[in-house]
């Protein structure tokens, strides 16, 4: 993959400083996706953005900018598939960890590596990052639609998933693993054979357990480690029959067709506001492994790692609108980055029109007129009411609008090119030196 030269250096994104070296760990994780993508494709194995990292697409057009990793799901049936062929695909060097936590054995994460690396092959091929970078990859399960067959699933998933987490090749002939392992056995009527590892005969059931229900059968998916502890984070099957195209940094990136509704479920309604919160591990992922060749060395930090204090992130060029302080502004980070991102977007509903692809055209509109509300709601509460760039971000509104309805006729779809013209004329006056005169 190619990045420009300024993609590697420090920035700061919505108000939050990201450093060279994590714009490195990004496109190494991105190295690593575009891989498992060109395998997904050969075995034609659906997959799509999540969590953040879909937020991070629809939000930001890449990774949030507090976010250090990607994740992608799969449904029950493609991840099987997947698993099934992974690890004779994937390049020499690739590697696909087994890890005894209970956390990673419900996941499949996909590295580039094992351990760090400072050849110079490596380094060329990972953007000069020379720490493991990966992904993680969750499988989305089906849901009964009957509640008493859910509800007797979950019950049961509780009591194994809690024996996977009590029980291990140390203690799995102790008495008290005897009295839990005869419960699920019991509960399961299963029987399990006490000379194997016991671990892995409960997780195998688990899995079971959380892919018991079939496709043909469900209108709903959900992630079984949250659901079944009834964590209420379940969505449409809908959401996932196929997957549409979105930007994310300098690729292309696959999500829920109905991407909007799986993270108003996910996030909430107001998702498109940026919201620092906490993660489900230690920011960045990869300071053990700078701990671990800072220790190598014989250094307490890394040379490259670069200490910074508030006032290095200061910002003193006067702002556009009607305010001219010169306060650090999330919302010139917006506007900037609306700039920056929508003409990649619309070469992609473009080529999305031309290639009759409608739902991802519409998908890819109204990505457009959620950054660009998104944008004119932070200008509004930084300014005030009546700026240009508001008025200018409502025009630009209408003209998706016009698009989107316009897509339903073949007239319309022949006014493409004007509508497109139209769009860009807004940009340009965003930027344009009378417009911030």
């Amino acid at each position: 993959m190619q990045f420009p030269d300024s993609f590697f250096e420090d920035q700061i994104r919505d108000g939050f400083y990201v450093p060279a070296l994590m714009k490195r760990s990004w496109a190494a994780q991105m190295e690593v996706l575009d891989v498992v993508a060109q395998i997904c494709k050969k075995h034609r194995i659906r997959w799509f953005a999540d969590r953040g990292t879909l937020l991070g697409a629809v939000r930001h057009g890449g990774f949030i900018p507090w976010d250090d990793d990607l994740d992608i799901c799969m449904l029950r049936d493609d991840y099987i598939r997947f698993n099934a062929v992974i690890r004779r695909e994937l390049p020499q060097g690739f590697y696909v960890p087994e890890s005894t936590t209970m956390g990673y054995r419900l996941l499949t994460r996909v590295c580039n590596g094992k351990s760090i690396c400072v050849e110079k092959g490596f380094l060329e091929r990972y953007h000069g990052f020379p720490f493991v970078a990966g992904i993680d990859i969750f499988a989305l399960d089906y849901l009964s639609p009957d509640p008493e067959a859910e509800k007797l699933r979950k019950q049961l998933a509780v009591v194994v998933y809690k024996a996977v987490t009590l029980v291990d090749d140390g203690n799995q002939h102790t008495e008290q693993t005897e009295i839990l392992v005869s419960q699920v056995e019991n509960l399961l009527r299963v029987k399990l054979d006490r000379s194997r590892s016991l671990n892995n005969q409960l997780f195998a059931l688990l899995e079971e357990l959380f892919g018991r229900f079939p496709a043909s059968q469900a209108k709903e998916v959900a992630y079984m480690p949250n659901w079944i502890f009834d964590h209420v984070w379940k969505f449409p099957l809908d959401c996932y029959r196929r997957a549409v195209q979105l930007p994310f940094e300098h690729m292309q990136i696959s999500v829920p067709v109905l991407y909007r509704d799986a993270l108003r479920l996910q996030f909430g309604e107001h998702y498109m506001t940026p919201y620092r919160a906490g993660g489900g591990h230690d920011y960045p992922c990869h300071r053990p492994q700078m701990q671990q060749m800072a220790e190598a060395l014989g250094e307490e930090t890394l040379p490259f790692e670069y200490k910074f204090s508030p006032e290095d992130i200061e910002r003193t060029a006067p702002l556009p609108g009607n305010r001219t302080d010169p306060e650090p502004a999330a919302d010139q980070d917006n506007l900037a980055q609306f700039i920056r991102l929508s003409p990649g977007i619309h070469r992609r509903i473009h080529d999305a029109v031309q290639n009759r692809e409608p739902d991802q055209a519409r998908a890819l509109l109204q990505i457009c007129q959620e950054n660009a509300i998104h944008t004119g709601t932070m200008l509004e509460q930084a300014y005030g009411e009546g700026i240009p760039a508001v008025a200018l971000l409502e025009e630009y509104c209408d003209l998706v609008y016009e698009i989107y309805e316009g897509l339903e006729t073949e007239d319309g779809r022949d006014r493409l090119g004007h509508w497109e013209s139209a769009l860009d004329s807004v940009l340009k006056r965003l930027v344009s030196p009378e417009f911030h005169a």
